[in-house]
């Protein structure tokens, strides 16, 4: 929505309130002016980023540890839950994290053919990887780690004289190269503003927010999921460890950091999992770098260990692909949704502006988002009483002819704009949803029933799924006031209300 604005002439930040840099939505208004505004088009864009992602991904690898290697480090990062959904999904980390692999490439080019122009490349790409979401900023200090590496390689090859000198000046002209681009783009868009860049993309970042269920849990219970590559990634970072390959600690100081930083902090979303999927599956990858049968078939328990763990990451490819194209196919087509756009269609003659906190049901209908009110989160503090005098002034300004609110049990919306929206508007739908997860997560039968129920007939897959889930999992009937001490089941009650401006209906 936000790119539909800046393609209709709304300034970006200026009166388009994002909390996100500016690079993606540049990239995708232009994308749109091109091929056309639509959500086919956003996600081909995204699917783009995602294969420039693995493609990268792979000739890093392959550059070090070979082809076989690089192969399988990309099936598994392809495998890995949630890369596929979020290649399908128009979400800014895919892109910026494709930017930054495209900028670790250049450097690894560098510390093969030691040549300036990647250098320079690698400096641009990781700046437009800040200037696109800032989650990419701890490679900072360790894409120079990789220029200290390449300048010691190259130095055993001609001469130790004035090393120090020479690893200076590349880094200062690596970190020289990254403070212009991102500065100058900076400068395009804030010109000069500090208030308003700290306001708008540093505040809410630095911010602890709570926020029951976006945390360091939710990238757990995905790495849970994907035990097999988490256990081969162990094995790697042994072997890293055992055979001193320092110059290859770079995605284990990768996951490391990642760690570090994201064990404490929140709100956590799902699209931050490739931040973690994406070292683990480049350490899963190490063991294959000398693989062969005739090492499995040497003794010793530990290489059988590996082998069987290598068989049951292989068998389970299939499953989780399945799985992730299935979270594809059912993203947005539940009936309620469908609902949900009928009703902003009808309206639509008589409208010009709609306000929501969900402006991609505004995107299906086409209809335009006041551009101060376009991201409506629980970042911004609607129970702060400047936020909620802010956003009833902008209602009085636009005069939106729709409202659509979606609200859980965090409701964004403090009383006085509850209060403002029922004076002035009728409610003409209003409908409660409860999305309960059918099996306790935390329960291993569940990685295990699921792969195994979809290959049922269709009859039997009804008759074991009811009574698996309905007469054993939901008659452990949880009463919902509980259910913030249970973490494993998750139970999330949403309530979708539409909002018909009170004059329009009395023209009609």
């Amino acid at each position: 929505m936000k790119s539909s604005l800046y393609l209709n002439g709304f300034p970006l930040f200026s009166q388009i309130y994002s909390d996100q840099p500016p690079l993606y939505t540049v990239i995708v208004s232009f994308w749109f002016k091109l091929f056309g505004s639509s959500v086919y088009q956003g996600r081909l864009l995204i699917l783009i980023f995602s294969l420039i992602l693995i493609l990268t991904f792979y000739h890093i690898i392959k550059i070090w540890w070979g082809n076989f290697c690089a192969f399988m480090a990309a099936i598994f990062l392809l495998s890995s839950s949630l890369y596929i959904p979020l290649s399908a999904s128009v979400m800014i980390g895919t892109a910026s994290l494709s930017l930054a692999m495209l900028s670790i490439y250049c450097i690894t080019l560098y510390r093969k053919l030691y040549l300036k122009r990647y250098l320079i490349l690698s400096a641009i790409f990781i700046a437009l990887s800040l200037h696109t979401k800032l989650f990419t900023l701890f490679l900072l200090p360790l894409i120079p780690l990789e220029i200290i590496h390449a300048k010691r390689l190259n130095a055993k090859k001609t001469q130790q004289n004035h090393l120090l000198s020479q690893i200076f000046r590349d880094i200062l002209l690596w970190f020289g190269i990254v403070s212009i681009i991102y500065l100058s783009i900076a400068i395009i868009f804030f010109h000069f503003n500090l208030p308003l860049y700290t306001q708008l993309l540093a505040k809410p970042h630095l911010k602890k927010l709570i926020s029951p269920g976006d945390d360091f849990l939710r990238i757990w219970k995905t790495i849970r999921i994907d035990y097999d590559i988490a256990l081969l990634a162990l094995i790697g970072v042994i072997l890293l460890i055992k055979q001193k390959a320092g110059k290859f600690f770079l995605p284990l100081l990768w996951l490391i950091l990642v760690f570090i930083i994201y064990v404490n902090y929140s709100p956590v979303w799902a699209h931050y999992y490739l931040l973690f999927s994406i070292p683990l599956c480049w350490l899963a990858a190490i063991y294959f770098r000398n693989f062969s049968i005739r090492n499995i078939a040497k003794k010793g328990i530990s290489r059988w260990l590996i082998f069987i763990l290598i068989t049951v990451t292989i068998l389970r490819l299939p499953f989780k692909y399945n799985t992730n194209i299935r979270n594809i196919e059912n993203e947005a087509t539940t009936q309620e949704y469908k609902i949900i756009n009928n009703l902003l269609l009808k309206y639509k003659p008589f409208t010009r502006w709609i306000v929501t906190n969900r402006p991609i049901f505004a995107f299906y209908a086409n209809l335009m988002v006041p551009p101060e009110l376009v991201l409506t989160s629980h970042k911004r503090r609607f129970t702060d009483k400047t936020e909620q005098s802010y956003f009833i002034d902008r209602l009085e300004e636009y005069k939106p002819e729709q409202i659509l609110l979606v609200l859980d049990s965090l409701n964004f919306y403090g009383p006085e704009i509850i209060s403002y929206i029922e004076e002035n508007y009728f409610k003409i739908y209003g409908n409660e949803f409860l999305h309960r997860t059918p099996v306790y997560s935390n329960f291993p039968i569940s990685y295990f029933w699921e792969p195994i129920g979809r290959y049922l007939p269709a009859r039997m897959q009804i008759i074991a799924d009811k009574w698996f889930y309905d007469l054993v999992w939901h008659s452990l009937q949880i009463p919902v006031p509980r259910i913030k001490n249970i973490q494993g089941l998750a139970v999330n009650k949403t309530r979708v209300e539409i909002f018909i401006r009170k004059d329009i209906l009395e023209r009609r």
